[in-house]
């Protein structure tokens, strides 16, 4: 299992020598002729000379406006700096690497025998990821950020009620309650796949203005990993705290605490996750980096972002 893993990895290895370095690094260098080579092989000759004039005229401003940590607490930029926050808290507060994590443990619970069949459900977690995830960069610009929030917060919160259901009921529904748990669970990670989960690092990579972009982003990518860290621990500790009794689940003959309780709680915190997006979730959509900014600067809402 551990060897496959190296494949990827060469593939991607092999992709970064033919990578080339972004067109404003190289400006920022002073190295315009190969700035101007990157540019035309992804721009139209005609615009090549108006985006290096543009990307020329920010890095003068940059120079001379202050991109530290006292810049990114400034009033203007509070709106920016809770969405990023924010959306990464959601984003893993849905309880996203439980079952990314543990979905083998998950579906032994769920009543599949041997530690093989579990393994190969997990596998199936991680295709259906994938595959919304590519799905989810087609829609994106299609039906819109906020739209795409909506619909996948929306189908999380419905398949964590029914997941929570399906386990609090284990022991009626025994057989057929493994495949309707295993459904349950694609349908949750493929509305992740598609919302929430790569429209939290493409909005954090758009709200912020130029100048401290690099540092919002690096903001949302340490809330990530702190709020994976506490979801990823207190997993089984809410398992344990929110089991109701006479409803646990068994592992290898032996019954556990059940999960119902851990999954209805992700549930409602999907629910806080839908009320907070409809109020700081902007639509993104066709807005230069420069509008949004200017938006921010008039003190504008994220909903009246147009």
């Amino acid at each position: 299992m551990f060897y496959v893993g190296v494949f990827p990895a060469l593939i991607l290895l092999t992709g970064m020598f033919f990578l080339p370095e972004t067109p404003r690094w190289l400006m920022s260098k002073g190295r315009e002729k190969e700035s101007r080579a990157i540019l035309a092989r992804i721009e139209p000759a005609e615009t090549v000379t108006v985006w290096t004039d543009q990307i020329s005229h920010e890095i003068k401003e940059e120079d001379t406006r202050s991109a530290g940590w006292k810049e990114l607490l400034q009033p203007w930029l509070r709106t920016p700096l809770i969405i990023a926050v924010g959306i990464m808290f959601f984003q893993q507060f849905v309880g996203i690497n439980t079952v990314i994590y543990y979905s083998p443990k998950i579906f032994l619970m769920a009543g599949f025998e041997g530690t093989i069949s579990a393994i190969w459900a997990a596998v199936g977690v991680g295709v259906v990821n994938v595959i919304f995830t590519v799905l989810s960069v087609y829609f994106v610009d299609r039906l819109g950020r906020r739209k795409l929030y909506f619909i996948g917060l929306s189908g999380i919160i419905c398949s964590l009620i029914a997941l929570s259901s399906c386990f609090f009921f284990m022991n009626r529904v025994e057989e057929m309650g493994k495949w309707v748990t295993i459904g349950l669970v694609f349908l949750y990670v493929a509305c992740y796949a598609i919302s929430i989960g790569p429209l939290g690092w493409l909005i954090i990579s758009e709200v912020f203005p130029q100048h401290v972009r690099g540092i919002g982003s690096s903001l949302g990518s340490l809330s990530v990993w702190f709020f994976n860290t506490i979801v990823s621990f207190t997993f089984f500790k809410i398992i344990k705290l929110l089991s109701v009794p006479g409803t646990g689940v068994g592992i290898a003959g032996e019954t556990t605490g059940n999960p119902a309780g851990a999954f209805f709680f992700y549930a409602i915190i999907a629910l806080a996750g839908l009320i907070w997006g409809y109020f700081y979730i902007p639509e993104t959509k066709g807005i230069s980096l420069e509008k949004i900014e200017q938006h921010w600067r008039k003190g504008g809402d994220p909903r009246s972002l147009k």
